[in-house]
């Protein structure tokens, strides 16, 4: 089930005239459509909040394109929705057999939205793009209709399609890998195209769902900038062409292979949605409507509206060795800390003693749990935490029951080898007797053990199949599926880390697993990306083992924990092998974050300006009274102490106790001038932390300040 798709928006039985303009106000932004006669609409505005008074006639007169010297006599300009015709020498929107040209045919006008309807007559396509205004985001999606006798092949169709600005400079892009997640790449926009094309079924990793485009020097706090995000999690497409006498354009969509896909007579091809936000005033606006928006759809898809709870998860501990014995043990530690949630990961089911084997056969290893599941459930239960279980349902072992069983249940080629990626193969849930059965196990573990939280893992790509997107769609279907059936159940989305992350995912999902890699500076880095787009409460975050099981970086345990405080806050390393000290640090910092989850939760993030190997945080109350910031350094400092941190983001009339909440971190907090007045707790208006700061010691690597304003 696509996104757009979970609510409904009710079209207008108005129709205006075919030349508009049309307005829609999102957020601080206005964008105004218009047409001219038998052609395609083009965007006339873009940026800033117009006026109400404006007569939108007026501009589109004064803004018509004209034709250039030597190009087509009708200028063969970027619209809404452009086609290789009529001059225009780009990027299509949409890409099917035949040539496809579009005229504007019907316009609904809507309180909350813009419909409009073009029709190709050579081919009887007809196209349906949907802009719907939710709190401050644009959704943007489209529709292909097959209105003729003759099936026909898509190769492309944009889900949006934006001739961008003239402000539009620099394209921030976000890309990675496992253990590499979401790294945000600066270009500036040129001449010709900048393309990303994600492919193995899971779009976190490729690139193509998440980009922003600003002006040259625009940062958190000023300058035009604007955002989208592609929900859905399967291969996807981006680009950002430059066309030397058309303009500059951004279409997003799903990606399809080499063969397309088939559009019967009748049929009709949705594509997922891009949400698009936008600011006049910098990032934090933008990141604010994303937040506030994911969080509204998340309310009205009923996930993740329970608090949330402090986790702690095997992995690292044990990872394959677990049995009964051991993970009683850890509960008991964990709960010490103060953990709220025992999730036991890969290892507890029959044969699986390494990556090699048994997935698909999804009973209790009775060497390892001779009673199964109960014992353990009840015994994490009594110490007052709830229990979790992870599963990787969509794949099968070649060394599994299950596969000797049905060894035609996996997604194969005739006549090729079948490859595998970390040992295993993919089922194909588009085949609906094994889509059953994979319900029927998940329905069995849940009837008959008190699990409170899946981790539904996904750790390998997607090939060997020509229609990836029947595959994400049929995995969606059976997570909606399993939670209709356990309403009360959460379910956590991991794909090797994050390679399933996007607003579809977590209107299913109470929480993404960022990434594999629990090494604090990643950590930084990767949750200072992903904020842009995701609040905290949505990003799995667990303070890990150190050295680190991935880099092999050691960092102290307050550096490792406060790190994690600006996400879903877990536990990933094992207690038994901690010192007594660093047991009472992260205890002490669990409690910070419990005390403040309601705020994290529902606050205004910001993220501070920092450079040098820095990063920080703000997230402050909405009503402005109370805040919480997190200020780190991940390197030494070239250049002695470093700057001031400015804190944007608070009441600047309103007066602000401010206390640097301890521990403090060594050797840093021999830097500090006062250490007594800031205990007692230092007196500064929001206008002067703003503009002045504070000189916080940040000169020597893993220093992390915790400060609270009051």
């Amino acid at each position: 089930m696509l996104l757009a798709d979970m609510y409904q928006f009710e079209n207008s039985d108005d129709r205006s005239d075919l030349t508009g303009p049309w307005r829609l106000d999102f957020g601080d932004t206005t964008m105004v459509v218009a047409s001219q006669a038998g052609a395609a609409p083009r965007l006339i505005y873009f940026g800033a909040s117009l006026t109400l008074q404006i007569d939108l006639g007026a501009l589109a007169a004064a803004t018509g394109t004209q034709a250039l010297a030597n190009s087509p006599d009708d200028g063969g300009h970027l619209t809404l929705w452009p086609f290789n015709g009529w001059g225009f020498l780009g990027e299509a929107a949409l890409v099917a057999d035949g040539a496809p040209d579009f005229i504007l045919t019907q316009v609904h006008e809507r309180h909350d939205g813009l419909t409009l309807e073009l029709e190709c007559i050579s081919t009887r396509l007809r196209t349906v793009i949907y802009f719907n205004v939710f709190n401050d985001l644009l959704e943007c999606r489209t529709h292909i209709v097959n209105a003729g006798d003759a099936a026909c092949r898509i190769y492309w169709q944009a889900a949006l399609c934006l001739p961008l600005p003239d402000w539009a400079q620099v394209v921030t892009l976000f890309g990675g890998r496992w253990s590499g997640e979401f790294r945000a790449t600066e270009v500036p926009l040129f001449e010709g195209i900048i393309a990303r094309t994600g492919r193995g079924g899971r779009g976190g990793f490729g690139g193509a769902s998440h980009v922003a485009i600003g002006e040259a020097g625009a940062d958190e706090n000023r300058g035009r900038v604007l955002a989208a995000q592609l929900a859905w999690s399967g291969d996807a497409r981006l680009l950002i062409e430059s066309l030397p006498r058309a303009g500059q354009q951004l279409q997003m969509g799903m990606a399809l292979g080499p063969e397309g896909r088939w559009l019967e007579p009748g049929a009709v091809a949705q594509s997922p949605s891009v949400w698009l936000g936008a600011s006049s005033t910098g990032l934090a606006s933008l990141r604010r409507a994303f937040h506030d928006g994911l969080r509204q759809l998340r309310r009205r898809a009923s996930v993740g509206q329970t608090p949330r709870r402090v986790h702690f998860n095997s992995w690292e501990a044990t990872y394959f060795d677990i049995d009964e014995a051991r993970l009683k043990t850890l509960a008991d530690e964990a709960a010490m800390l103060g953990v709220e949630r025992f999730v036991v990961d890969d290892g507890w089911f029959a044969g699986r003693c390494d990556d090699k084997r048994a997935l698909g056969d999804w009973q209790p290893d009775l060497a390892k749990f001779p009673n199964g599941l109960q014992p353990i459930s009840a015994y994490v239960e009594a110490l007052g935490m709830d229990f979790g279980l992870w599963i990787e349902p969509e794949m099968i072992s070649p060394d599994s029951t299950l596969y000797r069983a049905h060894p035609d249940w996996c997604i194969a080629v005739p006549g090729r080898r079948r490859s595998t990626m970390r040992n295993q193969l993919v089922l194909d849930l588009q085949r609906p007797d094994i889509s059953d059965a994979v319900f029927g196990m998940i329905d069995k573990l849940l009837t008959e053990n008190r699990i409170a939280y899946l981790k539904w893992d996904c750790n390998r790509d997607l090939f060997q199949t020509a229609d990836a997107w029947r595959h994400v769609d049929a995995v969606n279907t059976l997570i909606d599926g399993v939670r209709a059936a356990h309403p009360t159940v959460e379910i956590e989305a991991c794909a090797s880390g994050g390679g399933r992350l996007d607003f579809a995912t977590l209107t299913r999902c109470e929480r993404v697993w960022a990434s594999d890699v629990t090494d604090p500076i990643e950590r930084l880095r990767i949750h200072d990306a992903m904020g842009l787009f995701y609040p905290p409460e949505v990003i799995g975050a667990h303070v890990g083992a150190s050295p680190n099981p991935i880099t092999g970086r050691s960092a102290s345990m307050l550096f490792r924990a406060r790190a994690m405080l600006g996400a879903h806050m877990g536990v990933e390393a094992d207690p038994g092998r901690m010192s007594a000290a660093d047991r009472a640090v992260l205890t002490a910092e669990i409690a910070h974050w419990k005390a403040a989850r309601a705020l994290l939760a529902d606050g205004i993030w910001s993220r501070l300006a920092l450079r040098d190997g820095c990063y920080g945080w703000l997230c402050a109350a909405r009503d402005g009274a109370d805040a919480l910031a997190m200020v780190a350094s991940d390197s030494q400092s070239v250049q002695g102490e470093r700057p001031r941190v400015c804190f944007h983001g608070l009441a600047v009339d309103r007066d602000y106790k401010i206390s640097l909440v301890e521990p403090w971190p060594q050797p840093a907090a021999r830097a500090l001038g006062d250490p007594a007045a800031w205990r007692r707790g230092i007196v500064v208006d929001g206008r002067s932390l703003a503009l002045v700061g504070l000189a916080l010691p940040l000169a020597v690597p893993e220093t992390a300040w915790l400060i609270r304003f009051e």
